[in-house]
C-alpha cells in the first residue's frame, strides 16, 4: 500500500530533522530513523469528553485505542489535557475505538473513516465513563433481567434524527420505540426500559418519556440492535443499528439517532 504523507511528516518539512534528510538520497531510511512518518494511513483525531452530557468537560490521561474487526489492535494514544487524541486507524473498514482509563469503564464505538489521511471525530461522539458515574446510572436499572448475566452493556437514547422539537427547539424522544437485541450467538435480548419516575419497571416495554433502553450480558463480538417505532398507530419503522462490544466495555449510544419519517 503506498505510504501517504502524514500530518506528522508534513510538520517535519519545517523542523531541522528534514532539512538534515535533504542532504540524504536515502531519504526513505532517514525518514524511518527520525520517526517522522505514521505508519498508519488513517489518523482519527477528536477530543474525549468524560460523560456524555452537553456540558461534559474534557477527559486527560485516557488511552484511546483502536481495534480492526477481528480485535486486535492498530494502534493507542493518550488524551492530552485538553482531552485532545490523535491515534491511527485502518482505511475504508470498521474500526473500533475503546477509551479507557483509571477509574473509568471501557466504553467503545466503531466506525468507517473512509481513505482521508485525517478523519476528525465531531465533539460528543467518543467519551468516556466513570466508574462512579457508571455505578450511579446502574442504580436506576436494578433489577433488570440482562444485568444479572455477565458480559457488555448497551446503554441508549432513542432521538430522532435532524428533527428539532418543543417551545424551546430541543431534540425528539422517540418515545414510541422499543427493540430487540440479536447477539452474534443466535440469541434474541429483549431491552429493558425506564418508567416515568426514572427507574426500571418491567411493566414498561417501550421508551416512553423514560427515555433510554439497556441490554446487559452481551457477549464479546458484533451484535445487532433492530429499534422499531410508531410515527402512527399501526404503522411501524424499524432501524437496525450494529453493536461491536470488545472484552469488558459499554456500548453507550447516547444519543442513538433514528431517521425521522412522519
Amino acid at each position: 500500500m503506498e505510504q501517504r504523507l502524514s500530518a506528522t511528516a508534513a510538520l517535519c518539512l519545517r523542523t531541522p530533522c528534514l532539512r538534515a534528510m535533504r542532504m540524504s538520497r536515502l531519504l526513505v531510511l532517514s525518514l524511518l530513523a527520525c520517526a517522522c512518518v505514521d505508519t498508519f494511513d488513517v489518523a482519527l483525531q477528536g477530543l474525549v469528553l468524560d460523560g456524555w452530557d452537553e456540558d461534559a468537560p474534557p477527559a486527560s490521561e485516557l488511552t484511546v485505542q483502536t481495534l480492526d474487526e477481528d480485535g486486535d489492535e492498530i494502534d493507542r494514544a493518550t488524551s492530552a489535557a485538553n482531552g485532545w487524541f490523535r491515534v491511527g486507524a485502518a482505511p475504508g473498514v470498521t474500526n473500533v475505538v475503546v477509551i479507557d482509563g483509571p477509574e473509568h469503564v471501557p466504553t467503545t464505538f466503531h466506525g468507517n473513516p473512509g481513505l482521508n489521511p485525517r478523519f476528525r471525530i465531531p465533539n460528543g461522539e467518543v467519551f468516556a465513563v466513570s466508574e462512579a458515574r457508571w455505578s450511579e446510572e446502574l442504580e436506576r436499572w436494578e433489577g433488570c433481567p440482562t444485568l444479572e448475566n455477565e458480559g457488555g452493556v448497551l446503554l441508549a437514547r432513542p432521538l430522532f434524527d435532524g428533527f428539532i422539537g418543543g417551545e424551546d427547539g430541543e431534540v425528539v424522544l422517540v418515545e414510541s420505540s422499543f427493540a430487540t437485541m440479536f447477539l452474534n450467538d443466535g440469541r434474541a435480548l429483549e431491552p429493558c426500559y425506564l418508567n416515568e419516575e426514572g427507574v426500571y419497571d418491567p411493566l414498561t416495554f417501550r421508551v416512553g418519556i423514560g427515555g433510554y433502553l439497556l441490554v446487559g450480558g452481551l457477549p464479546v463480538g458484533g451484535h445487532v440492535l433492530e429499534l422499531t417505532y410508531e410515527p402512527v398507530p399501526g404503522l411501524e419503522r424499524r432501524y437496525q443499528y450494529e453493536i461491536r462490544l470488545p472484552p469488558g466495555a459499554i456500548a453507550p449510544r447516547v444519543p442513538l439517532l433514528v431517521p425521522f419519517e412522519p
